[in-house]
C-alpha cells in the first residue's frame, strides 16, 4: 500500500457518510473508526520493516551501481534518459514504469525493452541501477526528500512518541517525510536504545544515509543528487500540511450555515465517486480528498487525491440563481432543493477530475505527446463524461416527477450558472471558452439516451430521436445567458458569446471535437472503457 494516511481518511469519510444516512449510530461508526485506525498502524508498521518500496508519486534519479554513471530520472512513472540518447523523435518519453500482479517493470518506449524494479533496484540489459528518490508528492504538495541529519533525527523521536501513544493525526504527518528522506534507520541497531551508542555502522546516531548503503557509488556522480536536494531543506517543524482534509475544512467555517452547506454539497460529491467506479468498472480505489485555502477556483484530480480549493467551493454556494420558472415555466411549481446547483457544479467537477484518471488521460499523453491540441480533447471528454453522469444522478433524483425533457433542461439550468461565473471565457490552450464547452454539453444533452442501459452514439447530435429537444433545450441555455447579460449589461463580451453561439450552431464547431475524434480510439485502447 504506497498511501496509507489517504487509505485510512477514505474509510473515515464513508463511515462519516454511513452516519449521516442513518445506517450506523455514533457507536457504530466508533467502532469502525478503530478499526481503520487499527489497519493504518498494522500497515505502517510493515511498511517501517521493508522501506525500500518504489513509489508512483515521486521522483527517483536513476543511477548504475558499478559506475556510479546517472542514467536518467524517472517522475511520476515516467523516464527521461540524462541525455539525447536515444533521440526521442517517435515517442515524448523514453521509458514508462508499469504496477501490476506481476511486480513493477519498466518499459522503454523506443525500444520496447523490458527492465524490473525490485525494491528500489532496476535491472535492465545485465546492468544494475539504483533508484534514489529526490522529491515526493505529499499532502498534494512536491517535497524535496529530506536531507537535513538534525531535522531526521527530530521527525524520527517525534514519530516514535506518536506512535507510542496512538497519536494517528501527528504520526500521518510525519510518516511520510522520513520515509521520502536521504536517511533510513540503521539496519544494525535499529535505532534500539542500549544499542546505537555503540554501533559502528551508524556511529551512535541510529540511522544511516541511504546512498551510503551502496559502496560501490562513485561520490562525484551524486552530486547534481545532493544539489538537487540542497534546493529545499525543510526543517523538523515543517510538516503542517498545507492542505486539509474534509472535516478539518469544516470546523474552519465562521457560521453554522455556510458549515452545514459546505458538508452537504462535498458529501454528495464524495459520494460519486464510487458511482463512477462502479460504472466503470474501474479497480481504482477511491482518492484522497483534500481542500486547499485559496481563493481562487481551483480542482485538480490524480489517482491517489482529488484537490479542491476553498475558491472553488465557496464558488459554487456564492452564486445567486435565478427562480426556475424564470427558466423553465414548466417546472413553476417544483420545488427546487436551493442546492441543487452548487451540488450539481461540485459534482461536476468532481467527476471532470475522475474522468482524467478512470480514461488514463496521463497515458495518453505519454502515449502521443503532449499537444494544446491533445490537451483540449482530453477536456472535452473530461467535460463530457460528467456531464453524462450528473445527467443520470438528476434522472435518478427527479425520475417520476418530471419528463425527460424537463431532466435534461433541469440539468443545464443547475450547470449553467456556477459554471458561466467562472469568467473563463477568454481562449484557454486547455479548456476553450466557456461558449465552446456550454455548447459542447448542449449537444451532448442531445445525443444521450433517455434509457442509461442503452449505449450512446459517439457522434454528437446523432441521437435519431433528439429533434424534439433541440427547441427546449437551446431555449433554455438561450434564457439563461439573456439573465446573464441582464445582469452584466455593462460588458460587451456578452455579445462576443452569442455571435460565437450562432458561429458554432451554423457549422464551424469547436477544434475540440475534431481533435477528439482523431484520439478516440487510443483513449478506449488505453483506458480499456467505451469511447
Amino acid at each position: 500500500m504506497q498511501n496509507p494516511e489517504g487509505h485510512r481518511e477514505t474509510l473515515y469519510e464513508m463511515t462519516a457518510a454511513l452516519l449521516d444516512e442513518g445506517l450506523i449510530d455514533e457507536l457504530e461508526r466508533l467502532d469502525m473508526n478503530e478499526m481503520a485506525n487499527a489497519a493504518y498502524w498494522h500497515t505502517v508498521e510493515e511498511l517501517q520493516n521493508s522501506t525500500e518500496h518504489y513509489r508512483g508519486a515521486s521522483i527517483y534519479d536513476v543511477v548504475q551501481v558499478d559506475k556510479g554513471n546517472l542514467l536518467g530520472t524517472i517522475s511520476r512513472s515516467i523516464l527521461n534518459f540524462a541525455n539525447d540518447e536515444p533521440c526521442r523523435a517517435s515517442f515524448a518519453y523514453d521509458g514508462k514504469v508499469y504496477s501490476d500482479v506481476n511486480g513493477v517493470r519498466l518499459t522503454l518506449g523506443l525500444s520496447r525493452k523490458i527492465g524490473k524494479i525490485s525494491g528500489l533496484v532496476l535491472e535492465m540489459k545485465e546492468r544494475r541501477y539504483q533508484l534514489i528518490e529526490t522529491e515526493r508528492m505529499i499532502g498534494g504538495i512536491t517535497r524535496s526528500s529530506l536531507s537535513d541529519a538534525d531535522a531526521f533525527r527530530a521527525l524520527v523521536d517525534t514519530a516514535q512518541v506518536a506512535q507510542e501513544e496512538r497519536d494517528v493525526r501527528t504520526f500521518e504527518k510525519i510518516r511520510p517525510h522520513i520515509e521520502s528522506a536521504a536517511f533510513c534507520i540503521c539496519p544494525a541497531c535499529l535505532d534500539r536504545f542500549g544499542e546505537f551508542e555503540d554501533c559502528e555502522v551508524c556511529a551512535g546516531k541510529g540511522f544511516v544515509s541511504k546512498l551510503g548503503q551502496s559502496s560501490t557509488l562513485n561520490s562525484d556522480s551524486l552530486k547534481p543528487i545532493s544539489n538537487l536536494r540542497q534546493r529545499y531543506k525543510m526543517s523538523a517543524l515543517d510538516i503542517a500540511p498545507e492542505k486539509v482534509g474534509i472535516e478539518e475544512y469544516l470546523e474552519l467555517h465562521a457560521t453554522t450555515q455556510k458549515k452545514e452547506q459546505s458538508k452537504h454539497i462535498l458529501k454528495e460529491a464524495v459520494n460519486l465517486i464510487p458511482i463512477i467506479n462502479l460504472q466503470y468498472q474501474s479497480p481504482t480505489p477511491p482518492p484522497q480528498f483534500r481542500i486547499e485555502i485559496n481563493h481562487i477556483p481551483l480542482a485538480l484530480g490524480m489517482d491517489w487525491q482529488i484537490v479542491l480549493s476553498s475558491g472553488m467551493i465557496n464558488h459554487c454556494l456564492d452564486i445567486e440563481i435565478p427562480n426556475i420558472e424564470n427558466i423553465i415555466p414548466s417546472l413553476k411549481t417544483l420545488q427546487i432543493d436551493p442546492l441543487l446547483s452548487p451540488s450539481v457544479m461540485l459534482k461536476w467537477v468532481i467527476a471532470h477530475e475522475w474522468m482524467h484518471v478512470i480514461r488514463k488521460h496521463n497515458d495518453v499523453e505519454n502515449e502521443l505527446g503532449r499537444s494544446p491540441e491533445l490537451l483540449k480533447a482530453l477536456e472535452y471528454d473530461a467535460d463530457l463524461c460528467a456531464l453524462a453522469i450528473i445527467y443520470r444522478q438528476i434522472q435518478s433524483d427527479h425520475e417520476g416527477k418530471l419528463n425527460d425533457t424537463e431532466i435534461r433542461q433541469l440539468t443545464i439550468h443547475a450547470i449553467y450558472w456556477p459554471l458561466r461565473h467562472l469568467n473563463f471565457f477568454k481562449i484557454d490552450l486547455t479548456h476553450g471558452t466557456m461558449c465552446e464547452r456550454l455548447y459542447t454539453m448542449l449537444i451532448k444533452l442531445m445525443s444521450l439516451e433517455e434509457n442509461p442501459y442503452d449505449f450512446p452514439s459517439h457522434a454528437l447530435g446523432a441521437h435519431e430521436n433528439s429533434d424534439h429537444l433541440v427547441k427546449p433545450l437551446v431555449e433554455t441555455l438561450r434564457r439563461c445567458e439573456e439573465i446573464y447579460r441582464e445582469r452584466h449589461s455593462s460588458n460587451t463580451e456578452y455579445q462576443d458569446f452569442l455571435t460565437e453561439l450562432m458561429h458554432m450552431a451554423i457549422g464551424d464547431p469547436p477544434e475540440a471535437v475534431s481533435a477528439w475524434e482523431k484520439i478516440r480510439t487510443h483513449v478506449g485502447r488505453i483506458s480499456s472503457t467505451l469511447t
